[in-house]
């Protein structure tokens, strides 16, 4: 991240630390919840305080088709590769093109490299 320094924040390490949402999770969904954060150190991302989400764009990793699609078919994703192959027709790719996403933030806590980001999605 250029100009900015990452947050330093606990690693959450066991469900009593989780988020609301995560809480309201059925179990099979907490399970692959708990796979996917496994990614980012097992931070759940619902639980940031909203002063650490980074408003700069420079901060965001630049992100191509390939990259994409390792993530949602190759990747922990439901997407399948017909799924993909036909992007237009995804709920995302619509709200996207039509305007729907509002804001958008990202997160790096300092012990991980990936990136977290998320979206304001509604009009």
């Amino acid at each position: 991240m250029q100009g900015r320094e990452k947050e330093t924040l606990p690693i959450l390490s066991c469900s009593s630390d989780r988020s609301t949402y995560y809480e309201s999770l059925d179990p099979l969904s907490k399970q692959r919840y708990n796979l996917k954060i496994q990614a980012i150190a097992g931070l759940d991302p619902y639980s940031l305080p909203k002063n650490v989400w980074n408003k700069d764009y420079s901060a965001l990793p630049e992100i191509a088709i390939p990259d994409l699609y390792t993530y949602l078919v190759l990747g922990r994703s439901f997407y399948t590769n017909d799924q993909f192959k036909a992007y237009k027709g995804l709920q995302a790719y619509n709200q996207f093109v039509s305007g729907w996403v509002q804001e958008v933030v990202s997160y790096q806590h300092q012990d991980v490299d990936n990136i977290l980001v998320k979206a304001k999605v509604g009009k």
